[in-house]
């Protein structure tokens, strides 16, 4: 009980690091326009914004689930960081407007990257430790 719940705890906290260390590295490279009281939020962002936005996500979900996987050693634990984030996600796109290219792309690649970090987690399991 202690294992897959310390698990889930380590990969959520390890996924909103990478996100939000990533968003902020990405809004040095690609800056945000400035703020416009008569568009609506998020409406205005530049594409290259929007794509560091996705690889937040996607090295977040994946880092994320490989934690929560190598810790809880229950490869559900992967689907549960990766639903977590697109229930984020989604919440977003209903406070927020974006592009429908983003929308669509968005959950399947969190999906996929859930699905990737179980992988990388039986990957790490298998490197020879010293």
């Amino acid at each position: 009980m202690i294992r897959p719940l310390s698990g889930l705890v380590s990969g959520m906290i390890v996924a909103l690091i990478v996100i939000i260390g990533v968003q902020g590295i990405g809004y040095q490279i690609v800056p945000l326009p400035g703020f416009d009281e008569t568009q609506p939020i998020g409406a205005d962002r530049p594409v290259g914004s929007l794509l560091l936005v996705l690889v937040a996500w996607g090295a977040g979900v994946l880092l994320g689930a490989a934690v929560a996987v190598r810790v809880s050693r229950r490869r559900w634990a992967a689907w549960v960081i990766a639903g977590a984030i697109c229930i984020a996600a989604l919440f977003r796109f209903a406070m927020m407007a974006q592009p429908l290219w983003f929308m669509a792309a968005s959950v399947p690649l969190l999906l996929v990257c859930g699905w990737a970090g179980q992988h990388l987690a039986r990957v790490w399991r298998s490197l020879p430790s010293e």
